[in-house]
């Protein structure tokens, strides 16, 4: 087995009982509300919209491909995991040997607060330790922001889009949003609406 990167993931820290209950009390006692009172008025279309908009900075703005890079390129929650276990033990011959994919794995447009739990871009490790050469970058960008070059590799991943509301749904509720979750109807919507366009 090879030891894939030299990048270490910092440690995980516990958060005390106090923190757990005062976070609970916030979000049903504030959170729900304004979820429901957004979800009543119809926003959320309007707000993922917004959001989007907020998004627009470009992570690999001056980035050069070169013939060491793959680039999984897929929608939020089409399999992209999946894909980059697949990808990664393609260019380490099966013998890739790594704690989480995401220190392994540069995602350059990952949201800010991953930052420091992921292989940052520069970091070259996974190439030279690599007996292929190939190192793997994660991308849900669209394909006009993606920097192209013939040298590098492109996956391109796609997934029913049924099942992508489905999944989506399920894992922002159970990670993220809990009870402020918009309703199933509701996330096809905005799915479905301008907003996510």
């Amino acid at each position: 087995m090879i030891v894939a990167s030299e990048f270490v993931q910092p440690a995980r820290q516990q958060f005390p009982a106090w923190t757990r209950y005062a976070s609970l009390l916030a979000v049903y006692g504030i959170g729900v509300p304004i979820a429901k009172s957004i979800a009543f008025a119809g926003l959320w279309p309007k707000l993922a919209a917004s959001r989007l908009r907020r998004q627009s900075s470009d992570p690999l703005a001056g980035y050069q491909p070169n013939a060491h890079d793959v680039f999984v390129c897929s929608g939020f929650k089409s399999g992209t995991t999946w894909m980059l276990q697949i990808a990664t033990q393609i260019a380490f011959r099966g013998e890739a040997e790594f704690d989480h994919i995401d220190s392994l794995v540069s995602w350059p447009d990952a949201p800010p607060f991953l930052s420091k739990r992921i292989v940052p871009l520069a970091n070259d490790s996974p190439a030279r330790r690599s007996p292929t050469g190939l190192r793997v970058i994660k991308t849900h960008l669209p394909q006009d922001r993606v920097p192209y070059s013939p040298h590098a590799r492109y996956v391109a991943l796609v997934r029913d889009p049924k099942d992508v509301i489905v999944s989506s749904h399920r894992f922002l509720r159970s990670l993220v949003y809990g009870p402020m979750m918009p309703s199933l109807n509701q996330w096809v919507e905005i799915n479905l609406s301008n907003a996510s366009a």
